[in-house]
């Protein structure tokens, strides 16, 4: 029996997106361990002394305990460890189908530096901890002085930061900025994988014909992975996740067409480069073989009734795979 190499690929790469899922939840649990055991008491022993005649105070007092450059750099030591794993895993899965092909990865340094450098959402990753940091002593100042403002007892105030029991503490100020701080973090991560495997397919481009993007297939997928998904482009070229906040979309080389080169699966099959990427169904043909309340979770209603009526997800988004606003639509058709 044979395989095909790209069709592997997948497969691994789908594997890998939900392992990816498991690690970014670690992450974010760690970051927020973090910033509970090192700012959250600072600022909940500066409340007492806080008052409406001392706010040029309070506010020194929140710059100063809100500094989040130590939790920049063990993010992105964490980080580059982790672009170290993602290069290995992707040289791995090439060197699983194209056994007795050289192959390269790109050193820990060139891609710590690529990782600092390189914009996602807009910014690169440090500026990013720079804008939360900015944002939480923001919040936390103003959050405080309203609650001043108001005539608000200590424990008010304290409630007010860091939310109540019976909420379990999840109406707070405090909340909100752990949740930017986690979206960061998810989507830095998502950020540094598709870095990594890219620098790992520009390294190998000799054996690669493209990249191809690979969307999550549940209700939960934006309308702009819904149409990227199953999408090729060069190396180099075109959109990589992160998409969006929060995006759990990845990629998955195609190699190219191969002869001569013998590899086998753990099963003994003879694995086969014929160049063709894995048949499978993208998300455009999955959510048309879903329930109508599924596709309305997915799609919202109006958008879903397009959809049943024979619109494809790709028509949702304009050339920069950008969301069109329910006007932009109906302009269109």
């Amino acid at each position: 029996m044979t395989t095909t190499a790209n069709k592997l690929l997948y497969n691994k790469s789908v594997l890998r997106a939900h392992a990816l899922e498991r690690y970014k939840n670690k992450l974010v649990r760690d970051i927020a361990a973090w910033m509970n055991r090192e700012i959250l008491p600072e600022i909940i022993a500066a409340i007492p002394g806080a008052s409406l005649s001392k706010l040029a105070l309070l506010r020194n007092k929140i710059e100063d305990i809100v500094d989040l450059k130590d939790l920049e750099r063990l993010t992105v030591d964490e980080l580059v460890q982790f672009a170290r794993v993602e290069a290995k895993f992707t040289v791995d899965n090439l060197a699983g189908v194209t056994d007795g092909v050289n192959l390269n990865k790109p050193t820990v340094g060139y891609l710590k530096s690529v990782i600092k450098s390189r914009p996602f959402e807009g910014e690169i990753m440090g500026d990013w901890f720079r804008d939360l940091e900015i944002t939480t002593q923001e919040n936390l100042y103003r959050s405080i002085q309203k609650g001043l403002a108001m005539g608000e007892s200590v424990p008010n105030l304290v409630d007010r930061v860091r939310g109540t029991a019976s909420a379990a503490f999840g109406d707070g100020t405090w909340e909100a900025q752990l949740r930017n701080a986690k979206a960061i973090v998810r989507t830095a991560a998502n950020h540094v994988s598709s870095v990594a495997r890219e620098e790992t397919y520009a390294a190998n481009e000799d054996i690669i014909d493209g990249v191809e993007w690979v969307s999550t297939l549940d209700t939960r997928t934006t309308e702009m992975c819904m149409a990227l998904d199953g999408k090729m482009f060069p190396i180099g070229e075109g959109p990589r996740p992160p998409g969006h906040w929060n995006c759990r979309s990845t990629t998955v080389p195609v190699v190219k067409k191969m002869t001569g080169v013998s590899a086998y699966d753990s099963r003994g099959n003879e694995i086969v480069s014929d160049g063709e990427s894995a048949p499978r169904q993208n998300y455009g043909e999955w959510i048309k073989d879903q329930s109508a309340a599924d596709q309305d979770e997915a799609l919202g209603p109006t958008r879903a009734e397009m959809l049943r009526e024979g619109a494809t997800v790709d028509s949702f988004v304009n050339n920069q795979w950008e969301l069109m606003t329910l006007k932009e639509l109906e302009k269109k058709s």
